[in-house]
């Protein structure tokens, strides 16, 4: 009696799926976005002036876009 008890409480709470999250955001979030947002805050100044740089060659000394 008491074990048959025991077994369907114990099916129940591993069929139970409530507090299941998706384990592919968390992989994003650890994987993908963690280092990003460290990399950009290491060497943050050194891609703002490498953009600007660019920036500048690519409008030319006439302010225009030149490819």
């Amino acid at each position: 009696m008491i074990f048959t008890q025991v077994k369907t409480l114990l099916a129940r709470l591993h069929d139970d799926e409530n507090g299941d999250i998706p384990v592919g955001p968390i992989l994003v979030i650890g994987l993908v976005v963690i280092p990003l947002v460290i990399a950009i805050m290491v060497f943050g100044e050194e891609l703002v002036k490498l953009f600007k740089r660019k920036w500048g060659e690519i409008q030319g000394e006439e302010g225009k876009i030149s490819f």
